[in-house]
């Protein structure tokens, strides 16, 4: 089995896409992994928008009051 990774700027909008319903987040990629980034009080609706990616037990505070979902490069894909 071979690991690729898809590029930041997809990856991206992949997560953009995916977590747009919830309020106050932000999504930042770099080349390992993306960052999507929420209040605290959007715990649970992260969880269930990256469900897909089995992120829900992977989210941690980033920051006082914020979470933060960590998604490595090659989990986009397929």
């Amino acid at each position: 089995m071979t690991t690729q990774t898809v590029p930041a700027a997809i990856r991206t909008q992949v997560a953009a896409s995916m977590t747009q319903g919830v309020p106050g987040r932000s999504v930042t990629s770099d080349d390992q992994a993306t960052t999507v980034t929420a209040p605290a009080e959007q715990r649970d609706r992260l969880a269930a928008t990256l469900w897909a990616f089995r992120m829900s037990n992977e989210i941690v505070e980033a920051v006082p009051g914020h979470i933060a979902a960590v998604i490595p490069a090659n989990a986009f894909v397929p």
